[in-house]
């Protein structure tokens, strides 16, 4: 392809060009070599490589020469910065993880900077949300590790889109203050991120202390245990609660079903509701060690163990992304699939 002088298209050039020569048998000679890249010049490149051939300079018989004074032309970097200045003032901006990785990647091939410097510089110039999900991850990583994850966890928040709405519950007309409730703990699955209740999709209770069945009333509610109130005022309805989903597909169980998954990235696992995986036929097996799953506030969710899982079954997100996953069994009917780490 033609050079033109722009600068930062200079090495790339040069590049391919070598690349070229590397590959033509016998080896060309300095002012064969020098020929060739010549005759790929057009516009501002052109110019100067011809006021240098009439001049009949003597690097025209040295190609290392006359690439030397070709670079200190047209090889500048961007802004007139060099590679590891870009580097260190490099953010991802609005673009997706993966174009970002990219521009990081090919800086950082060029700034001689070491994998630590290079992999802690990465964490701290992510998207603030992505950064947020690394937090509680591996810090022993690599970097193509960090990159790889990094872009994982950038479609997955991308798939998230607008959050959905929690249920609407107008608020009573009394202007009585709202009094606390103990523990008014939300409920999550063994790790960082909040669950809503497994009964009525809302935050800010377990299903223990689910007041929003179809009565309305707490104390209607068979099986439900009524929690002490700091204040005898009656309390006020929780207000709505946004939920992140992403709807899924299992090609080998419900090839023509989407289903929707809660997206908790702080929980420590993926987990299933037991009935519905039972429902689309997919396979349970147990697991090696049971281990516990609890709520906030200490108290244990179902049976308060893991026990099975499915075997490995594909899946696929609303944009496409496939993988093989395993599911951890609960019982969560208001939320069949809960995805958390990746």
């Amino acid at each position: 392809r033609e050079y033109d002088g722009t600068a930062a298209g200079c090495q790339g050039f040069l590049l391919q060009l070598e690349l070229y020569l590397a590959t033509v048998h016998p080896a060309p000679s300095g002012c064969e070599s020098v020929s060739a890249l010549v005759s790929c010049l057009s516009g501002k490149a052109l110019e100067w490589a011809n006021a240098v051939w009439s001049e009949g300079d003597a690097a025209l018989d040295h190609y290392a020469e006359f690439t030397r004074r070709f670079r200190a032309v047209f090889d500048h970097p961007a802004e007139g910065r060099a590679a590891g200045e870009r580097l260190f003032h490099l953010r991802q901006g609005t673009r997706s993880a993966q174009d970002f990785a990219l521009d990081f990647r090919t800086l950082a091939a060029s700034a001689g900077w070491n994998d630590r410097s290079l992999i802690d510089h990465y964490r701290c110039i992510l998207h603030e949300d992505v950064r947020r999900e690394l937090a509680c991850r591996d810090t022993t990583l690599t970097l193509d590790q960090l990159v790889d994850l990094s872009t994982l966890l950038d479609n997955l928040l991308a798939t998230r889109g607008r959050p959905d709405r929690g249920l609407s519950v107008p608020s009573p007309s009394t202007s009585a203050p709202t009094p606390m409730e103990l523990g008014g703990a939300e409920l999550r699955v063994t790790g960082r991120g909040a669950i809503p209740c497994t009964i009525c999709s809302r935050r800010g209770h377990t299903a223990g202390r689910c007041w929003g069945g179809s009565s309305g009333s707490r104390g209607s509610r068979q099986g439900t245990i009524v929690s002490p109130q700091v204040s005898r005022h009656q309390a006020h309805p929780e207000p709505p609660v946004a939920h992140m989903y992403v709807f899924i597909t299992f090609p080998e169980f419900s090839p023509h079903s989407q289903h929707k998954a809660l997206v908790d990235s702080g929980a420590a696992g993926n987990f299933i509701d037991r009935a519905f995986a039972h429902s689309l036929g997919i396979p349970i097996v147990p697991v090696d060690i049971p281990f516990p799953v609890h709520a906030l506030d200490s108290r244990p969710l179902g049976s308060g163990l893991i026990r099975e899982a499915t075997a490995p079954l594909g899946m696929v997100t609303q944009e496409g992304h496939k993988e093989r996953i395993s599911l951890f069994l609960i019982d969560s009917p208001a939320f069949p699939v809960v995805l958390g780490l990746p």
